[in-house]
């Protein structure tokens, strides 16, 4: 950490809000080669973790990002 960093200080003087151990997220990122599963999987895994533990989940599919951030 570089000489001075103080989080608690930081976290004041941004305001930066603090979720409770049961509102904080998570990232699971699937690599792979094309066409090896992780679409699948990762559809498995999301209704998973919504069915059984009422999760909200956000899919990021690389492909429709990339195709969005590209165009134009």
């Amino acid at each position: 950490m570089p000489d001075g960093f103080n989080r608690r200080r930081l976290r004041r003087s941004w305001r930066i809000p603090t979720a409770s151990r049961d509102r904080q997220g998570f990232c699971i990122w699937f690599t792979g080669l094309p066409s090896s599963g992780k679409s699948t999987v990762a559809e498995a895994l999301i209704v998973m973790l919504m069915e059984k533990h009422g999760a909200r989940v956000t899919w990021l599919d690389g492909d429709v990002v990339a195709d969005h951030l590209s165009k134009g």
